[in-house]
């Protein structure tokens, strides 16, 4: 798996911009729709940060992971993102990830 760098960017509360950036060329999180057909955000623990762990850890994996781990990542990473912008590296989520199954967590 090639390294990944995921930026967001939250320009008003309507208007966030998450990327993925491997190699040269940043391209938009693919958004799978879900848990807020209004998009991604980060910061708190609602729907907007729901569908962004799900989204980043789908495109991370490579398939749709399972809830309770993108809502553990949602609670412990994505809700404690409290600026308007964000980097994480897909180095430092699959860290969280192994930590996450060492814990028992997934059974939560």
């Amino acid at each position: 798996m090639s390294a990944k760098t995921y930026v967001g960017k939250r320009y008003e509360e309507s208007n966030v911009v998450v990327v993925v950036a491997e190699g040269e060329k940043p391209v938009r999180l693919s958004h799978h729709v879900q848990h807020s057909p209004d998009g991604f955000n980060w910061g708190y623990g609602g729907s907007g940060p729901a569908e962004l762990a799900r989204c980043l850890l789908w495109d991370l994996l490579g398939e749709e992971p399972e809830v309770a781990i993108y809502q553990g990542f949602k609670r412990e990473i994505i809700a404690a993102q409290t600026k308007d912008a964000f980097c994480l590296t897909s180095t430092e989520i699959s860290c969280w990830l192994e930590d996450w199954v060492e814990r028992g967590a997934e059974d939560a």
